[in-house]
């Protein structure tokens, strides 16, 4: 199931930077029990929203100016590769985000374009 969603402390850094905090999984932390990925928010002392690729991809839509016509300076590539997954935007200039699982990549990208946003 840790492919489908992101680390945790990806999750806890996501959180911090005003992700919204619904979804389908969450880390969850039981007493006496290691920290875990789970369905349920209800009955854990701790837990954290753990998004999925999905619902990663569906909050990034407004960050990113895209433009139909295959503008290639405003667009958002991504793929597989031997290292995990990637993800750029723009040229001759590119943001790029990695991670292990697709999921961990746009948040990264999320993240980076956060804290862009955040700067300007």
């Amino acid at each position: 199931m840790e492919k489908l969603v992101v680390t945790l402390e990806t999750s806890r850094r996501l959180k911090a930077a005003g992700f919204p905090g619904e979804g389908t999984f969450w880390w969850l932390k039981e007493p006496h029990r290691p920290w875990a990925v789970g369905i349920t928010k209800f009955g854990a002392s701790n837990r954290v929203a753990d998004p999925t690729a999905q619902e990663i991809a569906d909050r990034l839509d407004w960050r990113l100016p895209l433009r139909s016509g295959g503008d290639s300076e405003r667009s958002l590539h991504g793929g597989k590769a031997e290292g995990g997954w990637f993800f750029y935007y723009g040229q001759p200039w590119p943001l790029i985000a990695s991670g292990d699982t697709m999921a961990e990549a746009l948040a990264q990208l999320w993240l980076t374009l956060n804290e862009s946003k955040e700067t300007k």
